[in-house]
């Protein structure tokens, strides 16, 4: 089952990666979220971006504004 999300997220991933850069952009999020989740707010989709960016960037190296996997 976990598998099967991490599956899932590393698809979204790729499908929201529109630079294939390897990493998520925040408009390449907002564009993916919105997809998503149409209604969603521009304000609510950027606080759930930052929290993100927060959680993948666990190396204190790590100093790239965007999401990676």
């Amino acid at each position: 089952m976990l598998l099967a999300l991490r599956e899932q997220v590393a698809a979204l991933f790729a499908a929201g990666d529109v630079n294939n850069d390897g990493v998520l952009s925040y408009e390449e999020f907002l564009s993916l979220v919105k997809v998503v989740t149409p209604s969603a707010s521009e304000d609510r989709i950027w606080r759930a971006f930052r929290a993100c960016v927060d959680l993948s960037h666990t190396n204190a190296d790590d100093q790239t504004d965007g999401l990676t996997l």
